[in-house]
């Protein structure tokens, strides 16, 4: 689950638990949606009071918030924390499959595609060339994993060469794949930075697992029918000069 927090993140060399935004109310909640946040964390440190202010109110609509921490200035230890549920489903995925693609035990719900604007990505097919293509995947958790799979995401050019790529554990390995639970939704950061000196053009995105010691891939199929290079098309880019 995928968190958006008014906290300064843990240092760590995996992922972080949370992503830090300066002021949770300044998006809504379509916006952390789109990112893939399933909650929103509000903190008094950044509000500066012991009452929530009412330009958090619309971070409301999906749903009632927790608090932790008292409002009681005698009784707080700590920042009081309101986590608000974002109301995240498959349907806030914009980019889709052409079917139901299934990769090993997940279906690829499909990825949302946008350029980098410092807290998250704003919708864009077009990139500069040295550009970071911001994507975020869903996967909807179908069965347990047996194994350990790095998620893949190619870009390939018109002939089919790879002209960038990012191969990682998902969440940079904090939340392996034998750890997904059926039935949920997850999310992952899969951004690819584009070479300095790729060409201007229009480019494919694939997207895949495979097994980082065998390099073995799970089975791909596309609505039912198997994908021999265990890989699944989602979308394109331009690159413009």
């Amino acid at each position: 689950t995928r968190v958006a927090a008014e906290l300064r993140p843990v240092p760590h060399p995996q992922e972080a638990r949370w992503s830090e935004v300066q002021a949770a109310a300044a998006h809504d909640l379509a916006w952390y949606r789109a990112q893939g946040f399933a909650y929103v964390v509000a903190s008094s440190k950044r509000w500066g009071s012991l009452e929530l202010p009412a330009r958090y109110t619309p971070l409301l609509a999906a749903g009632e918030a927790q608090e932790f921490g008292s409002n009681r200035r005698g009784e707080l230890l700590g920042p009081r924390l309101v986590a608000f549920p974002t109301g995240l489903s498959v349907s806030d995925v914009h980019i889709r499959p052409a079917g139901t693609a299934r990769i090993g035990a997940a279906t690829l719900v499909g990825v949302n595609r946008g350029r980098l604007d410092g807290e998250g990505i704003t919708p864009s097919e077009t990139f500069r060339a040295g550009a970071i293509v911001g994507l975020r995947s869903f996967w909807q958790v179908e069965e347990r994993f047996t194994a350990d799979y790095f998620i893949f995401v190619h870009i390939l050019d018109a002939a089919g060469n790879r002209v960038a790529q990012r191969d990682a554990a998902p969440w940079q390995g904090r939340y392996p794949t034998s750890s997904w639970q059926p039935g949920s939704l997850f999310v992952d950061v899969s951004d690819v930075i584009l070479p300095p000196t790729i060409a201007p053009g229009e480019y494919r995105i694939v997207v895949g697992m495979f097994d980082p010691a065998t390099f073995a891939r799970p089975p791909v199929s596309l609505d039912g029918v198997g994908q021999p290079e265990g890989l699944i098309e989602l979308t394109m880019i331009r690159v413009v000069p």
